[in-house]
């Protein structure tokens, strides 16, 4: 997963988190729901001015939406991928997950 797709899987989990659609984001930052969506799936990069108006729309930090380069290991990597991934699902999905993850650990 490339910097571009991690800074939309950000911007999208704060937005739900949010409850927003991309329309409702659009709207408020006077884009088309298009270019919201593009953004999302990592086929477009935010200008700095929309990221800062996004933080404030979201109530987070920049830090909070940006993906940081540095070193780190494939482990770590994946385990922020997984995360990433797990913020977009439903409780109910997490809790299926973490007791087939438990069952592999006996």
């Amino acid at each position: 997963m490339n910097n571009l797709h991690v800074l939309g899987e950000r911007i999208k989990y704060y937005r739900k988190l949010s409850n927003m659609t991309q329309k409702d984001l659009s709207a408020n930052l006077g884009v088309a729901p298009r270019y919201i969506g593009n953004i999302e799936q990592g086929h477009r990069a935010p200008s700095l001015e929309m990221l800062v108006e996004m933080c404030e729309w979201f109530n987070v930090g920049m830090s909070d939406i940006m993906p940081l380069k540095t070193k780190q290991t494939e482990k770590a990597k994946m385990i922020d991928e997984i995360v990433i991934v797990l913020n977009a699902w439903e409780p109910q999905q997490i809790g299926m997950l973490k007791a087939m993850v438990s069952s592999l650990n006996r």
